[in-house]
């Protein structure tokens, strides 16, 4: 009988301290997440005011005339879903053969000098192949206004349809090689016409709230930058431009918006459904034990996170990364 009581009472007693965990816990929990997103929202604003900088665009008929002018090509510019390209553009062995005019590109953007190198033979080959394609593309995009591809931030993000980026690159690439060569052969208004395209259709990319098309958009400027001192171009015309490409506020933005700012101020039990909802029973009821720690653990990622996008923020735009501050053991939040 009194092994008994004592298995009762054992019992008895970690089933309490269980339901304190779970409950306290919780509650304890719950109370961080509010600390940390109050934090967020004192630090970036909230997240509609956010999105209410970024409203719904639908894709204007430049962009419907690039797809099409593209569609099937390596050139791809199709809008896809969760970065999955068409078929064709998986399809490498056409690209491959552009593979000199992409070296040639990067080696003349890492010379200093201003002077060109004679151009590889494969790549002007390559650039006579495709020259009718480009006239065309070139044509559209200085034509017309730049294009714009929809987005729509009030979409799943595993939904919503993104520009192709590698499409984009590949075309940016060329545009650019374009240029360089054309440059070589001393024609100049080409050479400036290829540019120009190329500044064009990189304004699709910069400004979305997107963390993979801001980050393209960084890449794709550098090969503009690179070779602006070799092409004769209106020194006027893109020193304003240049002084457009702080693409810093839309990056974090996106950061903010899309992928850093995890989701709290969930309850215990939906914390668990949308986390573990897949597993069996026992995994489940193990993770509700879990989901307090689980949850703190996250509200201190948070707080990382936005301290150093805080950070990142306001540091001066220089050629130096900004240094890393050491983290504190337990992030400063709201009381």
């Amino acid at each position: 009988m009194k092994l008994r009581r004592v298995v009762v009472f054992s019992l008895a007693a970690l089933l309490l301290a269980t339901g304190l965990w779970v409950v306290g816990g919780n509650a304890w929990a719950a109370r961080r997440e509010e600390q940390s997103n109050r934090a967020w929202t004192a630090t970036f604003g909230s997240l509609d005011d956010l999105k209410k900088k970024y409203p719904k665009r639908e894709t204007n008929e430049t962009a419907k005339k690039l797809e099409a002018l593209t569609r099937g090509t390596v050139f791809d510019l199709t809008p896809v879903v969760e970065s999955i390209e068409p078929e064709e553009m998986r399809r490498s062995t056409e690209w491959k053969r552009s593979q000199s005019a992409v070296d040639f590109l990067l080696a003349q953007i890492a010379k200093p000098e201003a002077s060109i190198d004679p151009p590889p033979g494969e790549a002007i080959r390559f650039l006579e192949e495709k020259s009718s394609a480009l006239d065309a593309m070139e044509s559209l995009l200085i034509a017309g206004p730049p294009p714009e591809w929809a987005f729509d931030l009030s979409a799943p993000e595993n939904a919503r349809h993104k520009p192709n980026g590698l499409g984009h690159i590949r075309l940016q690439r060329i545009l650019t090689t374009r240029a360089l060569a054309a440059e070589y052969a001393h024609h100049n208004e080409a050479a400036a016409r290829s540019l120009e395209a190329s500044w064009n259709l990189n304004e699709s990319l910069r400004g979305r709230p997107e963390i993979i098309p801001e980050l393209l958009s960084i890449a794709i400027a550098r090969f503009q930058v690179g070779i602006l001192r070799k092409v004769n171009v209106e020194e006027d015309v893109w020193g304003k431009r240049l002084e457009t490409l702080d693409g810093r506020t839309v990056f974090l933005d996106a950061d903010v918006i899309l992928g850093v700012r995890p989701k709290l101020a969930r309850t215990w039990w939906r914390y668990v459904l949308e986390e573990y909802g897949e597993a069996s029973w026992f995994r489940r009821a193990w993770q509700v034990l879990e989901a307090p720690a689980h949850r703190v653990a996250n509200v201190e990622y948070s707080d990382l996170k936005r301290d150093e996008l805080s950070h990142l923020r306001d540091a001066p735009l220089s050629d130096h990364f900004p240094s890393l501050r050491h983290p504190t053991s337990t992030p400063a939040t709201p009381s």
